[in-house]
């Protein structure tokens, strides 16, 4: 969640508010229990690869990457007993409900742009080039033919080849995302502890040829003999 909303300096970019998650799904005890479901988001990264060359020449390299947006109308779900340790949180099953079906629509369409297009995306696209496709699936068990409130989106982006300052070693887009970020939150924390382990790399100085003039050298060159 975005740390200036977290701190209370504005409001969150989603309905989903600090109910986001980094691979993981939402825990019950972060369940509303005044409302009949409660909107939430998980992040997944996949692996970048497909490294392509850039340019006829052969310039820099460019790789894919996946970022699986995972939004959901969680609700409790009990197996054995009414205490938090009995019970689990589960998206909310697809019925004729266009209110919580919207709701779900709408929670999607304010985390894109709150990555492609406000404040809060910008460390986000200081490190994506440009999304090359975007995927929306709902979670469905065809053979029991029932749908769930939970959608993962697919952004499929480009990413950058690896920059580093040949003085200090370090990674430039770290630095570059580092700019974004501000010093409250726990990622700027965490690149700051990653860039201290990069360190300049060690190299010979370069010595200079010494070049003494012979005794007989006047500094004049004679022009060549006819």
């Amino acid at each position: 969640a975005p740390t200036a909303a977290i701190a209370g300096d504005r409001s969150f970019p989603t309905m989903a508010g600090d109910r986001i998650y980094d691979s993981a799904i939402i825990p019950v005890e972060a369940l509303l229990d005044d409302e009949d479901f409660t909107p939430a988001l998980s992040l997944y990264s996949g692996e970048a690869n497909g490294a392509t060359q850039r340019g006829e020449m052969g310039g820099d390299l460019l790789f894919t990457g996946v970022l699986d947006v995972v939004g959901e109308l969680a609700v409790r779900a009990e197996f054995g007993g009414t205490d938090n340790e009995d019970m689990l949180s589960m998206p909310l099953v697809a019925e004729n409900d266009p209110i919580a079906q919207s709701t779900l629509a709408a929670l999607m369409a304010q985390a894109r742009f709150a990555l492609q297009n406000s404040p809060e995306g910008a460390a986000f696209r200081q490190v994506v080039m440009g999304l090359s496709s975007i995927q929306m699936m709902p979670m469905a068990v065809a053979d029991l033919d029932v749908r769930f409130l939970r959608t993962t989106m697919r952004m499929t982006f480009r990413l950058r080849d690896d920059d580093f300052d040949h003085k200090t070693g370090k990674p430039t887009h770290f630095e570059r995302l580092l700019e974004r970020l501000p010093e409250a939150s726990p990622n700027y924390k965490k690149l700051t502890g990653l860039l201290a382990r990069f360190e300049p790399p060690e190299t010979a100085p370069l010595e200079v040829p010494q070049v003494v003039p012979s005794a007989n050298y006047s500094g004049i060159e004679e022009p060549p003999a006819p």
